[in-house]
């Protein structure tokens, strides 16, 4: 029973984690590339 759980679990949480971190790159991206169209009319 464990060793079935643990098979399950494992990949499920390194999916997760993997998607999480793709998701907060392109959240990351998302705000520079915001902050930089923001900040240009400011500079200017």
């Amino acid at each position: 029973m464990a060793a079935t759980m643990t098979l399950v679990y494992v990949p499920l949480r390194i999916y997760l984690t993997a998607t999480d971190r793709s998701r907060r790159l392109k959240l990351l991206q998302r705000i520079r590339r915001l902050r930089e169209e923001l900040g240009q009319p400011l500079q200017s």
